[in-house]
């Protein structure tokens, strides 16, 4: 599919660069997270491309790595060196799986598309093998011609690959001949001569679209051709018709639209990249990078980002240049194309002082009411009470006039084992006593506290516990028996008004409770002396 209409999908710019030391061979695995990097001193890095940090160092090889190939899992990783040495890596684990040793400078080798037991390699000076990996079974690549129209080849085959499928393998010769060798039958299915200059390097398509229809061939002419695999017909040229300059490793782009190719080492010329349409043969786009030689190229398995290693030991990343879009956060925000020049009004930025606001009086002797909220009592504000909980509806009918109010005992403490003495909250079922609801008969007495003692309001058995209001405060008591006992929980029986007073909620809650009457609170005091003399005297 081109991208006439729609811009190129190619790279644009020089993202980032990557300082490894020497590289010479590059290899992304097939979901193109992971980049292996061959060095000079025979170490291969494996990096983690979205963080571009080193994930593994593979240390094993003592001379030049001549070539990195993953496997279809992305779990191996399969090395050439010219130690004579084929590796291969658990990358999990970053140890050596499994090591084969051959007779001659390893200068090429790659996994099968598909098959993780099978590889093949290519030596110097000798011929080319298969490796069935489990069994270490090492198949030459002879030339027993199975097609007989085609003849048999008298060269050296050191350029090779594995068709897409993986069921044949593509040999480039020195002298320009292109050959098939079937890996089932072990034959040479198909032989035809492409150039009179060796052939350098034969790439098949893949990628996210793979047709598996075209191959592409760079030969020594420095041309770039492209043949249909179908009866292996010349199909597209691509070369520079300026310069003349020889090509170093070329390739298909990740859908297949495109042709890529590095210019090699030449004089005055920089670190250049070309890419083509793979369809019209037009050159789309010519990356120039910084005066370092390319070694390798390597195209992203999915998206549109090429990598290229130089002779200055760095890898550069090189990806398109997406541009910012600020108006799709923003609809009502619109783009300019251009600056233009803002005319202010004459009163825009005057300044217009603020009118001022008159000061309120605030008279220092008026007592702030901190201890209630709204009306509500703080004591019921404790214990999590609204106004209605406390105040209990007006009778319906006048009241009497009630008897003489009457001191209210202290309850005697319970000696039951099952029961305990203290109150451990307002909903707590440990309460010492309910009082009965109000009756129409019953009347409300008021009565001012003139003693000075403190008063503590809530909590059971122990000191510690409950708040304590310290005077002046003024009480108003009501409930229908004289001697009933007024705990916390029955706090919608009673209702404080508390003016002036300090109150302090103690840590502990303990603390015994306070009993109300409607006497006056100079006998509520006395009273709660005697009654806990009397609860002394009861406990010992």
């Amino acid at each position: 599919m081109s991208h006439e209409f729609f811009g190129a999908n190619v790279p644009e710019m020089l993202e980032e660069s990557l300082d490894c030391g020497s590289c010479t061979r590059l290899s992304f695995n097939a979901s193109g997270n992971l980049l292996a990097v061959g060095t000079n001193g025979g170490r291969i890095l494996v990096y983690d491309f979205d963080t571009r940090a080193i994930a593994r160092f593979l240390t094993h090889h003592v001379h030049p790595v001549t070539s990195v190939s993953w496997s279809i899992t992305g779990r191996q990783l399969l090395s050439s060196s010219t130690d004579w040495n084929v590796v291969l890596w658990d990358v999990d684990q970053a140890c050596v799986e499994k090591l084969f040793r051959f007779e001659s400078p390893v200068l090429f080798a790659q996994m099968h598309p598909f098959n993780t037991d099978i590889f093949v390699a290519s030596l110097l000076g000798g011929t080319p093998v298969v490796v069935f990996i489990d069994s270490d079974k090492r198949i030459p690549i002879t030339f027993q011609v199975a097609d007989k129209s085609s003849q048999q080849p008298d060269e050296i085959f050191r350029t090779m690959c594995f068709s897409v499928n993986g069921e044949d393998i593509y040999l480039g010769g020195t002298k320009g001949t292109f050959a098939i060798w079937n890996v089932g039958s072990q034959q040479l299915v198909h032989s035809f001569g492409v150039v009179s200059h060796g052939i350098r390097q034969i790439v098949c398509e893949r990628g996210t679209k793979p047709t598996g229809l075209r191959v592409l061939i760079a030969s020594g002419d420095r041309v770039i051709r492209t043949y249909d695999c179908k009866n292996w017909q010349p199909q597209r040229e691509f070369h520079d018709t300026v310069t003349k300059c020889r090509w170093i490793s070329c390739g298909f782009s990740n859908e297949g639209d495109y042709v890529f190719s590095g210019a090699a080492e030449k004089a005055g010329h920089y670190h250049e990249i070309y890419i083509w349409a793979s369809l019209t043969g037009r050159l789309v786009k010519l990356l120039t990078g910084p005066k370092e030689n390319i070694l390798d190229l390597l195209w992203h398995p999915l998206r549109p980002i090429i990598v290229s290693c130089s002779t200055a030991g760095r890898i550069h990343v090189w990806s398109k240049n997406y541009s910012e879009n600020w108006s799709a956060y923003a609809p009502e925000f619109r783009e300019l194309d251009e600056n233009r020049e803002y005319v202010e009004r004459e009163d825009e930025f005057d300044y217009a002082p603020k009118a001022s606001v008159p000061a309120v009086p605030v008279d220092m002797d008026a007592i702030v009411d901190v201890l209630t909220s709204d009306g509500t009592p703080t004591a019921n504000l404790l214990w999590g009470l609204a106004p209605a909980d406390v105040m209990p509806p007006p009778p319906s009918h006048p009241p009497t006039t009630p008897a003489a109010p009457t001191p209210v005992a202290a309850a005697a403490p319970q000696t039951s084992s099952s029961s305990s003495s203290s109150w451990n909250g307002p909903f707590s079922s440990n309460s010492s006593s309910v009082a009965p609801s109000p009756s129409p008969s019953s009347s409300a007495s008021s009565s001012s506290c003139a003693s000075n003692q403190p008063i503590r309001i809530g909590g059971g058995g122990g000191a510690g516990g409950g708040v304590v209001v310290e005077p002046p405060v003024f009480c108003l008591a009501t409930h229908p028996e004289p001697d009933a006992v007024v705990d916390p929980p029955d706090l919608h029986l009673l209702t404080l008004l508390m003016r002036h007073a300090h109150v302090s909620t103690l840590a502990a809650a303990d603390a015994p409770p306070l009993l109300f009457s409607n006497s006056n609170c100079n006998n509520n005091n006395n009273n709660n002396n005697n009654n806990n003399n009397n609860n002394n005297n009861n406990n010992n």
